[in-house]
């Protein structure tokens, strides 16, 4: 097993050193002993770490899309009704209320 500083894994995933640190804590890297990590661990954690974000960000722009789809759909009903409305003058006008 090669163990490696957080300064190295810092460089390798282009992060800062704390952000290595927090992935030890949150145990999506594992944990360092005497202030090494495991390489292989380290970098299979965080690659797993980062298709599962990006699997979140593909849902999230699967949820932009529908509330678009609903959104679009809500102003063409609106467009339907305001179609079907008649302005009170001409209703009034052909009840002969005016």
């Amino acid at each position: 097993m090669t163990t490696v500083p957080a300064s190295t894994l810092a460089t390798l995933f282009n992060v800062t050193e704390r952000y290595v640190r927090q992935l030890a804590q949150t145990r999506i890297i594992p944990r360092q002993v005497d202030g090494k990590s495991d390489l292989v661990g380290s970098v299979h954690g965080y690659t797993g770490h980062l298709e599962k974000r990006k699997a979140g960000a593909a849902l999230s722009s699967e949820r932009v899309r529908l509330l678009k789809a609903k959104a679009d759909l809500a102003e063409q009903k609106r467009d339907q009704m305001r179609a079907e409305l008649v302005p009170r003058d001409q209703v009034e006008q052909v009840w002969g209320l005016t």
